[in-house]
């Protein structure tokens, strides 16, 4: 349509130059047409070229829109359909990632080794645990074991007679509990002569205590045996019921570090 009216636009235009010729060609000041060819056309009056010319102005346009909106008919749809089928074959399918057992790595054997480790640790804390019950039951069973020193560094009857007397009450009051005493007497210095042979003032206390009660024993200083042999010229013995131990005092210590209770009279 827009070509059509620019091709009528140039028509009139020209019209009017021939006209503005032939005017001016008479010379005078009437207006003169042209011959027939070039008379303007009555208004719906349209020439075969027109005609031609607008029908295929029509059809260009007609032709435009169909290419800017071709109609979807149903073969359309069925191509569109079957290249999209198309596509989607030829289209890279995804990578299935197929799992895969994995070697250890450093981290897993560190790993490893920190259980192992605690493992390790936790049986450590185990057996430390097993071995304090034990110690626990030995030392509840160790307590119903008494056991005694008793020092004797005078030479007084009355003290030696007192001391034998605590050990027998001691030994009777845990036996009838059911409970074990065990007594040691360690003698030294002045109070050797408890256990001396020819001097002691309690020799038959001795020998009655060791028949009738094997917990308690007699221990001698062997260093104050050799100076009172010395000191009295003579040979020094102790009674069959006591034996020799290198030095009283240490003796002493020695079952006290062993946990033994240290009772002097």
């Amino acid at each position: 349509m827009r070509l059509f009216c620019i091709r009528v636009v140039c028509l009139v235009a020209a019209l009017l130059g021939m006209a503005s010729a032939s005017h001016s060609e008479t010379g005078d000041g009437g207006l003169t047409w042209p011959t027939e060819a070039v008379r303007p056309r009555q208004v719906g009056a349209r020439s075969a070229s027109d005609r031609g010319t607008a029908s295929r102005s029509h059809k260009l346009v007609q032709t435009r829109r169909v290419r800017l909106a071709p109609a979807a008919t149903p073969a359309t749809r069925v191509a569109r359909s079957k290249l999209a089928q198309t596509r989607r074959v030829s289209e890279p399918k995804p990578v299935t990632r197929v799992a895969t057992k994995r070697k250890p790595t450093i981290r897993a054997a560190q790993t490893s080794s920190t259980r192992l480790a605690t493992l390790a640790s936790h049986s450590t804390v185990r057996h430390s645990e097993i071995q304090n019950s034990a110690m626990k039951g030995s030392s509840r069973a160790q307590a119903h074991e008494h056991r005694v020193v008793i020092q004797v560094s005078q030479n007084d009857s009355a003290l030696m007679n007192m001391a034998l007397n605590n050990a027998q009450n001691l030994v009777a009051h845990h036996q009838a509990k059911g409970e074990n005493v065990q007594v040691e007497f360690v003698a030294y210095g002045p109070g050797l002569h408890m256990l001396r042979s020819d001097s002691s003032p309690v020799k038959e206390r001795l020998s009655a205590l060791a028949s009738t009660t094997p917990s308690i024993v007699f221990s001698g200083c062997g260093n104050t045996m050799s100076g009172q042999s010395k000191q009295e010229g003579k040979d020094i013995s102790l009674v069959s019921e006591a034996r020799v131990v290198p030095t009283g005092i240490a003796r002493i210590l020695e079952l006290q570090e062993q946990g033994w209770t240290y009772v002097r009279p």
